[in-house]
């Protein structure tokens, strides 16, 4: 039997008491604050005591600091480069250089402390270092007209640290970025991270709210809930475990990290290919927020806007956020016959709200409450017609004795000629893609002053509801509809610290998992043809197989339309660990280890719907897996502008179960994935900080793939088994470069190369070792320029275009031509204005401008069904949107 749901209101009490143990506990000395960082790391500026004019209208905070410096004439020594963004607020007029300094530093989170008249800035307020300014402030971060590259902040080792310090081979989105790129939800990351695939719509689901996603050529291509991703997706540090629903809107994110290659040590399982990593925007404590409003190709509306609520001073402030998108769809349905419309696919029709509530019960500790809620009702993803096989036999007994009676024969006639017309009518089901999705956070952060422990307690639940009509006709041949249920809890503990003059930096930590869900599935496949052989007077003759006449019990065999349920859950449990130390100043060390044991129970029922003969009974399976996953990191710093490094890590994606079973033969678990990574990486960056180049080559020994073998059984039935049935070798490299050669024109590219070689198979494998993984282009580029032009008094005008490649690429795992893609280009556009005086923006922008017909997933049965079906990319759009900020 699987296991009972635990209840709500028992995990509530677990993050209730954690909250209250933490907050409660009593408070510790703290250490001086400047003892805690590094000495470069550190700014001390003597300050004189006359008052001074002063003028600075905006920059950076480590540009302001250096105008003040020069205004103010005093001394500023170290290095600027951690203090990541801008000033809040125009600082002119008479003042001492303290007023001045502090009226600078007020609202940005950082911290300092005074001797005399010598001020020593310490750095940022734990949670401010990663969002020194308001994360709805978008209409000014990274589009000022300095000289520098902003520096950005990630936490890529789950501590805040300067992008440009982190051996890892990591791409990062901020705010400003997001914005700029007319990124509307997390699936178009793809178009512009090397070596990163984020499709929508896994295969032919219809969900479009499902993912299938690639790093470096790892991922899966399955969202069945008996199999695992390969690259993990985490929300404020909350893993979320299906790729259903994982196409999220962005919503008030402060940034989101794609880190590449196994990151098994700290963000652990089932992050084989890599991981990405969402940050949300917190509150602040000062009250302010946006309104956005957009409008555009096939009656856009979509309004988003975001709000911080101070309610006890220093203390205790919230944050709400909200999105509203809605938008016809870019697919017809047709009536074949006159061609008139009859419906619309991929139209958008979502809803997101998240609130958060943000307490400080001391000057070291901080309690962060999230919870968030999202809806979407939506018709289902348009899926095309892109091959038929007339020849196939079940295609084929299909059309000679159900067609008759439909007067329609299922053939090459409902190949559109346009991939975004489609003559399905979703006969026996409805066009849906619908999602209700909720989770809460309590996060928990504590700075002992000697260490600091940090607690995130999630539960997260959704349920989904997608079909989808594969046949793209009006004939009942092939549809399906899922309906999902999942919820999970987590609770995780981490215990950081710092010591031996800052030289070593450590972390410590255990997981708790635990996922309940279930998948009810109907499926109908060459509908109609039980029926039509019961009704036969007796068995067909040669050149058929002895199919045919009441109680024929051959006929069994080919009813194939089921009731499909499947249910599982999931406990899984780890401890890890990770530590840098300085040998010198120059090189720095780290290990890190994680064991996983997780632990998993499967219910399978497969009913036929018309003789209610059960394919697969109730059954129930179980198993479990234990892992451990190492990795060790020697990293050299030549200056303060270039280092390099090597890196080993081992990954694993977690073992499941054979989701499809159609004989109890094939219901059975299949084990673990894993690979072990090698990357030489680099990271340079000069001329003043105009210019940052980031290397990274990386070769991977993938092992025990998950591959899907087409078997027949003695009595020629197919079966469908997932095993561990292949090994290969991947290898490669990114390059991603910023240039800002002049003021106001910021530059980015990036090339990723991936080699993926299969070396071994397993018997019953359906690939050869010529095969080339699905969604692995060999190459992927991306470019862009923006140009910021100040228009005297009137204001800014910021240009943007943008410029993307993904070399040919297979869609399945056998290599199907008719749905494989060519190499393909997408370009889009922006222009923004910016007045001098007023918080507003407008913006006009365009996306596919080439209008280019591209596949994104598909999926193919020539041989068996008859028929191979493929989702294409969204065509070309344009729109405008206006923005105020208060």
């Amino acid at each position: 039997m699987s296991k009972g749901k635990r209840p709500l209101l028992q995990y509530m009490a677990i993050s209730i008491i954690i909250a209250i143990g933490v907050s409660t506990t009593p408070v510790l000395a703290q250490t001086n604050t400047g003892q805690k960082l590094h000495s470069n790391n550190v700014f001390i500026i003597a300050l004189p005591d006359n008052r001074i004019d002063v003028s600075i209208s905006g920059g950076s905070i480590s540009e302001a600091l250096q105008q003040l410096s020069k205004q103010a004439n005093f001394q500023l020594v170290g290095n600027a480069a951690y203090l990541t963004g801008g000033v809040r607020e125009p600082v002119v007029g008479s003042f001492t250089a303290q007023e001045a300094v502090e009226k600078l530093l007020h609202g940005t989170g950082i911290e300092y402390e005074w001797d005399g008249n010598t001020l020593i800035i310490t750095g940022r307020k734990k949670e401010d270092i990663i969002a020194p300014t308001r994360s709805d402030d978008t209409l000014h971060q990274g589009s000022l007209l300095t000289m520098e590259i902003d520096e950005v902040i990630v936490t890529a080792r789950k501590r805040a640290e300067r992008l440009q310090d982190v051996p890892v081979s990591v791409t990062a989105f901020n705010a400003y970025n997001l914005e700029n790129r007319n990124m509307s939800d997390l699936s178009d990351i793809g178009q512009f991270t090397p070596n990163l695939n984020f499709d929508v719509g896994a295969g032919t689901s219809g969900g479009g709210f499902n993912s299938r996603i690639f790093i470096r050529g790892v991922g899966q291509t399955d969202f069945i809930i008996t199999t695992d991703p390969g690259v993990g997706i985490y929300v404020d540090g909350v893993y979320f475990a299906r790729m259903t629903g994982s196409v999220m809107d962005i919503v008030d994110l402060e940034r989101v990290e794609v880190l590449r290659g196994p990151q098994g040590t700290l963000f652990g399982k089932n992050t084989i290919g890599g991981a990405i990593n969402v940050v949300s925007a917190k509150p602040t404590g000062e009250f302010g927020g946006y309104l956005k409003a957009s409008t555009g190709s096939r009656n856009l509306v979509d309004l988003k806007g975001s709000v911080d609520i101070p309610i006890a001073q220093d203390k205790l402030f919230a944050k709400i956020a909200v999105s509203f998108k809605n938008q016809d769809g870019f697919g017809h349905r047709l009536n074949f016959n006159s061609g008139t419309k009859l419906g619309e696919l991929g139209d958008s029709n979502s809803a997101t709200a998240r609130g958060q509530v943000r307490w400080l019960p001391a000057e070291n500790v901080d309690v962060l409450l999230s919870v968030d809620v999202s809806r979407q009702r939506e018709n289902s993803q348009l899926s095309t017609l892109a091959a038929i096989n007339s020849s196939a036999p079940l295609l084929g007994l299909w059309n000679a004795l159900v067609a008759p009676g439909l007067g329609l024969a299922m053939d090459s006639r409902f190949l559109s000629d346009d991939p975004f017309d489609t003559f399905a009518t979703f006969g026996t089901n409805d066009s849906v893609n619908d999602l209700d999705v909720w989770g809460m956070s309590l996060i928990t952060d504590w700075d002992t002053g000697g260490f600091d422990i940090k607690s995130i307690t999630a539960f997260r639940e959704l349920k989904a509801n997608f079909s989808q009509d594969n046949d793209a006709s009006p004939l009942p041949f092939h549809e399906t509809i899922n309906r999902d249920t999942q919820s999970q809890f987590s609770q995780e503990l981490q215990i950081s610290g710092s010591h031996i003059d800052n030289r070593l930096n450590w972390l410590i930590g255990a997981l708790y998992f635990s996922e309940n869900a279930d998948d009810k599935i109907d499926v109908t496949i060459a509908g109609g043809l039980f029926d039509a052989l019961e009704a036969l007077p007796g068995p067909l003759s040669p050149p058929f197989p002895p199919f045919g006449g009441q109680g024929n019990p051959a006929n069994i065999g080919l009813e194939l339309e089921f009731d499909v349920f499947n249910e599982i859950s999931t406990d899984s449990y780890a401890v890890f660990g990770e530590a840098s130390y300085d040998v010198t100043e120059k090189l720095t060390v780290t290990g890190g280890l994680r064991y996983t044991y997780e632990e998993k129970v499967a219910s399978f029922v497969n009913r036929r719907v018309n003789s209610g003969v059960f394919v697969i009974p109730p059954t129930t399976v179980g198993d479990s897996w234990s892992a451990f996953s190492p990795k060790a990191v020697i990293k050299y710093s030549w200056n303060s502008q270039f280092l390099t490094y090597f890196s080993a890590a081992r990954g694993f994606k977690s073992g499941g179960f054979n989701g499809r079973p159609t004989v109890v033969a094939a219901v059975d678990s299949f084990g673990p994935e894993f690979a072990s990574s090698m990357e030489l990486g680099a990271k340079f960056g000069s001329f003043d900080r105009r210019l940052q180049l980031n290397t990274s080559f990386f070769f991977n020994f993938y092992e025990d793939m998950q591959l899907t073998s087409v078997r027949a059984t003695p009595e020629g039935l197919l079966i469908f088994i997932t095993e561990n049935a292949a090994k290969s070798e991947i290898k490669g490299f990114e390059v991603e470069l910023k240039a800002k050669p002049i003021s106001g024109l910021d530059i980015d590219a990036s090339v990723g190369f991936t080699d993926f070689k299969f070396t071994e198979l397993g018997p019953g494998a359906t690939v050869t070792l010529d095969s080339k993984m699905p969604h692995a282009p060999k190459w992927t580029l991306n470019a862009g320029v923006q140009y910021a032009l100040q228009l005297t008094k009137y204001g800014k005008l910021t240009l943007r275009g943008d410029y993307s490649y993904r070399s040919s690429f297979f869609t399945d795992i056998v290599n199907t031509l008719a749905i494989s893609q060519d190499g393909y280009s997408l370009v889009s556009a922006r222009l923004a204005f910016e007045p001098e005086q007023g918080n507003w923006q407008i913006v006009v922008f365009g996306t596919n401008l080439g209008n280019k017909r591209y596949k994104t997933s598909g999926a193919a049965a020539l041989d068996s069904i008859g028929l191979a079906y493929a989702n294409f990319g969204r065509p070309r759009e344009w729109g405008m949107n206006l923005k105020f900020q208060f």
